[in-house]
């Protein structure tokens, strides 16, 4: 559970649905001489580790999700302080994150940025 005090929040920027540019599904494929590479997350900068699975990629990023052969993260909200940090809190559902909005920060008028 996060400690937030509200009066310190400047913005909340919410994200539905965000595309993850970092890594993408490579799909099973054969080799010109027959051997079968099954499917796996490879990262596209050099800075990140590809996966042998898109199990294995999830269960290390759990903020992430696989829609239609693309991974995305999860619905979640990037909290601004007045102290210039912000905090990231991801969720399973967008009714989930809405409701954790309207929850923790209904004691101050908040502008949400989507």
């Amino acid at each position: 559970m996060l400690l937030i005090n509200p009066e310190q929040v400047t913005h909340i920027k919410t994200y539905t649905l965000r595309k993850n540019t970092w890594y993408k599904i490579v799909p099973e494929r054969t080799t010109w001489y027959g051997k079968v590479i099954p499917e796996y997350v490879k990262a596209i900068s050099g800075l990140f580790n590809d996966y042998a699975s898109v199990d294995a990629f999830l269960s290390a990023n759990p903020d992430s999700k696989v829609i239609g052969g693309e991974i995305y993260y999860k619905p979640h909200i990037k909290i601004t302080l007045s102290n210039g940090k912000y905090i990231d809190k991801h969720f399973e559902t967008i009714e989930e994150m809405s409701q954790y909005i309207k929850e923790e920060f209904s004691s101050i008028k908040l502008i949400i940025v989507e």
